[in-house]
């Protein structure tokens, strides 16, 4: 069977991208088979995901750069508006504000983002023709959104001291309607993130409980600032 890219179809039978699972940038290695993803989505993502959440997330940036998580390029020392000076000092300028962080446009890319990753590690379990078949309107969501306010139901925290490493779980669940749907958590240093494979207005309140649960659980976040928001999609 030939290879496709999961995301726009297109044939990636000569394709040599590797695209990896979470982003990089959290200091997540492991990668997606040759061929899952094409080298024009992987820029793409790169581009108009991956880089304007970390520039807009502060946030998020502040918890991968005080916790001197592995980029691309050895230990963050900066990313977006969060810099580390070198007596360990953490300095959040340009647009870096609390408030800065929520909103239409952060909700989007964050959404966006996590939903991608949602999408990445599907392929990882059970391969992009089922991945293609099963979560059609996710993969719509992130390739093409409809405007650049809309937004996938999830919940996440940012908690900038948490030390966690980059990993993901995923467990299935029984929705509203009495079908099996997965529900995703996806962890990295200073940020965990809660996602579901539905799209309603019940299940950002059952990924804020997930991700509480986690938190209760998790002796070093007891001590930690927690930043919490809830996306509820907008019908």
């Amino acid at each position: 069977m030939e290879k496709v890219c999961c995301y726009c179809g297109k044939s990636t039978s000569k394709e040599t991208t590797l695209e990896h699972i979470l982003p990089e940038a959290v200091g997540f290695k492991e990668t997606l088979p040759v061929g899952a993803v094409c080298c024009s989505c992987n820029t793409a993502f790169n581009n108009n995901i991956e880089q304007k959440y970390f520039h807009r997330e502060i946030l998020s940036s502040a918890g991968l750069v005080l916790n001197e998580v592995d980029g691309k390029k050895g230990k963050r020392a900066q990313l977006g508006h969060s810099s580390m000076t070198p007596n360990g000092e953490l300095i959040v300028s340009g647009k870096g504000k609390v408030q800065g962080t929520s909103g239409s446009s952060h909700y989007h890319s964050t959404s966006r983002l996590i939903a991608k990753c949602f999408l990445n590690i599907s392929i990882k379990h059970i391969g992009v023709g089922l991945t293609r078949a099963k979560m059609s309107e996710m993969i719509s969501f992130v390739t093409s959104p409809k405007t650049k306010e809309e937004i996938w139901p999830m919940a996440y925290y940012h908690v900038p001291e948490l030390s966690t490493p980059a990993t993901y779980r995923v467990k299935p669940y029984i929705n509203s309607s009495n079908v099996e749907s997965f529900i995703c958590e996806i962890i990295w240093p200073g940020s965990i993130f809660c996602i579901t494979s539905e799209r309603n207005n019940q299940v950002h309140n059952l990924c804020k409980d997930v991700l509480d649960k986690f938190l209760n659980e998790n002796p070093e976040s007891k001590k930690c600032t927690k930043f919490g928001f809830t996306i509820k999609h907008n019908d």
